[in-house]
């Protein structure tokens, strides 16, 4: 448990490093998140947040991977757009799956929206596929930085063996910021004046860090495995 925990806080080490040598890299995640508060209404704004969210999350892993090399990190190549394009479809692929899935159990068991049984069947899903996804993240890695003897097949085996512990370091990951923007959430909806804008700003802030906080869950588990 002492392993985990150091692990853990060396992820967020990891990430606060990140962004105090390279604060472009969360700006540019934090700057859509915050207009996508301020307007709404624009309807290209969830698409350029999500293209910044995943240019931070691969800017991340490169940086690290690739000693701190900023140059080296946002050189674009062909193996790096194929590397994305086959990371997205997995990681896309096996969300839509597994939630078409739950919809089809949802279905069978003639669940009501709402009800305890539809919720279950909505989440249940995604989570499973969350703690599967786990056994993919050497490969991820090594499809977005240049490696090519991570395949699948060894990201799996590799992770297998540490499967819980990695999925816990990737859950110390996402859960803060998650629980944090909840609670971001109910605080604004009855909030207003100053102390809302600032609420806005504190939410647009743990929705730049996810991409980082991911990434450096992802490079975690590759340095286990790589170790």
């Amino acid at each position: 448990m002492a392993g985990l925990a150091d692990e853990i806080v060396d992820l967020y080490r990891r990430t606060f490093g990140l962004v105090r040598a390279v604060p472009l890299v969360a700006i540019i995640s934090f700057a859509p998140a915050m207009l996508q508060h301020v307007a709404p209404g624009l309807p290209a704004i969830g698409l350029i947040k999500t293209f910044a969210m995943l240019g931070a999350l691969i800017f991340a892993l490169r940086w690290w991977r690739f000693d701190r090399d900023a140059a080296k990190a946002v050189r674009p190549d062909a193996w790096l757009a194929r590397g994305v394009a086959i990371a997205l479809a997995a990681e896309l692929g096996g969300m839509i799956l597994f939630g078409l899935a739950g919809q089809l159990v949802a279905r069978a068991a003639n669940a009501e929206a709402g009800s305890i049984a539809w919720l279950i069947s909505a989440t249940v899903p995604i989570l499973l596929w969350a703690m599967l996804s786990v056994l993919l993240f050497p490969w991820f890695v090594a499809l977005l930085t240049d490696e090519t003897d991570m395949t699948i097949r060894r990201s799996i085996a590799a992770v297998y063996p540490i499967w819980g512990s990695a999925f816990a370091l990737y859950a110390a990951a996402i859960l803060p910021p998650m629980i944090l923007r909840g609670l971001l959430a109910m605080g604004a909806a009855v909030s207003g004046g100053p102390l809302l804008a600032l609420l806005i700003a504190a939410d647009a802030g743990a929705s730049a860090a996810m991409p980082l906080l991911v990434a450096a869950s992802y490079y975690s588990i590759h340095l286990r495995v790589r170790s």
